[in-house]
């Protein structure tokens, strides 16, 4: 009986695992993919953060962040919601709630700034980490 309650069990875990490490993260980038997509303006970025998720697309595919200075990428996206990193020069800005983790957790848009204060990459991710 013990035995059997041992195998039930490891079953389960080993079907959670499963699911987190090759699932999961399939179901959050139909989530990213699947998001509404406008034309990317400095203004409605600013004016609406609970829709940014619907620019964020365009703007990553207009490269327009590309070697921005930092004063420069500050000037097109506005304030961050936060800075993180070592030094605290990434700019973090807030997309949304993500609807496809366990845990409460939200969709974030990262501008990495290098130590020359340029734009070196940018991207979409959780507050778990990259997706």
């Amino acid at each position: 009986m013990l035995i059997a309650l041992g195998t039930a069990v490891l079953g389960v875990l080993a079907a959670v695992a499963v699911f987190v490490l090759v699932l999961e993260p399939q179901w959050c980038r139909r989530e990213v993919e699947g998001w509404p997509r406008r034309p990317f303006s400095t203004d409605a970025w600013r004016a609406q953060e609970s829709d940014r998720k619907e620019f964020v697309h365009d703007l990553i595919a207009s490269r327009r962040l590309d070697g921005l200075g930092r004063a420069d990428a500050l000037a097109l996206l506005g304030d961050p919601d936060r800075t993180d990193d070592d030094d605290g020069e990434d700019l973090v800005y807030w997309l949304g709630p993500a609807d496809c983790h366990f845990s409460a957790d939200d969709w974030l848009f990262r501008v990495a700034i290098d130590a020359g204060g340029r734009v070196s990459r940018y991207g979409i991710e959780s507050d778990l980490g990259d997706d």
